[in-house]
């Protein structure tokens, strides 16, 4: 919690971002986590995100809608769900 959320580098960071203390929302992003994990999460008040969840959502979305994404990353991502798509 001290190094992900309240290392002053990183309050500081939100606060040039206009982001004040209880105006935002703590998320992790991992690759899945033990099962007393969420609960520890939960009483800190801290989301968890799995991330093979966020690229699968991605990779849904890149299928449904054409857009061309300038962003390399966002096109190689886009690019390999349509590569996967049949």
């Amino acid at each position: 919690m001290e190094r992900k959320f309240t290392d002053p580098g990183v309050t500081e960071t939100l606060k040039r971002f206009g982001f004040l203390p209880g105006n935002y929302t703590k998320v992790v992003v991992s690759w899945g986590w033990d099962e007393d994990v969420p609960p520890a999460a939960r009483r800190a008040g801290v989301e968890l995100w799995d991330f093979r969840d966020i690229l699968k959502e991605i990779s849904e979305k890149s299928r449904e809608y054409r857009t061309y994404f300038t962003d390399d990353t966002m096109r190689t991502l886009q690019l390999m769900a349509m590569a996967t798509k049949s």
